[in-house]
């Protein structure tokens, strides 16, 4: 775990690079976009082991779309998580589901390393919203369904929130 402490008053301290650094969230459209970096892969292999020029083509056009959107959007929603951990106002949550996600590019990858879902519930001025974040295994072992959370979410949007705890946990492994 990590040793960063957040206050409850904004703005607070959390650097850009915590984002990035150990963080045991992970973004759905970079998850997406590795699957489809598999199989672009694949089908420039195929087009390769065949000598199929198009193949080849299409499958490296793939390749580098997926590798610009895994970047990007990593990038992207980082960033949009840095804003809401500094700026975001506080509430309880409780968390609600736990699953695991079932992508290809993870099939040979250990057990630690894969993709995990939470939905957690949360109130904003008598409205219920519902969240959902996806995570690495060792952040997902140490929540549990009907645990008490807090949420951080944004005022004008309380659709985009984001449980605390997670923006200071650091992966172990």
């Amino acid at each position: 775990m990590s040793e960063l402490t957040l206050r409850k008053d904004t703005p607070r301290q959390y650097p850009v690079i915590e984002a990035f650094r150990g963080r045991v969230w992970r973004s759905r459209a970079a998850l997406i976009g590795k699957d489809v970096m598999l199989f672009s892969g694949l089908v420039a292999l195929y087009g390769l082991l065949l000598d199929h020029g198009l193949s080849i083509e299409i499958g490296l056009l793939g390749l580098f779309l997926a590798c610009c959107w895994v970047g990007f959007s990593t990038l992207w929603v980082n960033l949009a998580r840095v804003r809401l951990v500094r700026h975001g106002r506080w509430g309880k949550g409780v968390i609600i589901q736990r699953k695991r996600l079932l992508l290809w590019h993870e099939l040979l990858r250990a057990e630690k390393h894969r993709s995990f879902l939470i939905r957690y519930r949360y109130q904003v001025n008598q409205r219920e919203y519902v969240g959902q974040l996806t995570l690495c295994r060792c952040a997902f072992d140490r929540l549990s369904v009907d645990q008490a959370i807090t949420i951080a979410y944004h005022e004008n949007s309380s659709s985009k929130s984001l449980p605390l705890r997670v923006a200071v946990m650091t992966i172990p492994h």
